[in-house]
């Protein structure tokens, strides 16, 4: 028998529901998520242009490449504006 050290998951949507109601951190923290998956986006960024990038992460931009970083981010849809 290998002893159980890990409590399994109730699921992601109810792992935030409960982080919500007890004010804690959920499993899937999302400082952490975005430090793990920020380079797999930025090398889909450069395999798609088909070349180097060179980033900065001080600016989180792309240096003097404007068509690289507009892959950053997409305008948003009708209706889902932030404001």
């Amino acid at each position: 028998d290998v002893p159980i050290t890990t409590q399994r998951s109730p699921g992601h949507q109810q792992d935030f529901v409960n982080a919500v109601k007890n004010r804690t951190q959920p499993e899937s923290n999302l400082a952490y998520v975005r430090e793990m998956t920020l380079p797999m986006h930025l090398g889909l960024i450069s395999y798609r242009l088909g070349r180097e990038l060179h980033w900065n992460a001080r600016k989180e931009k792309f240096r003097h490449d404007s068509e690289a970083n507009s892959f950053l981010w997409r305008e948003y849809r009708k209706g889902w504006d932030l404001i």
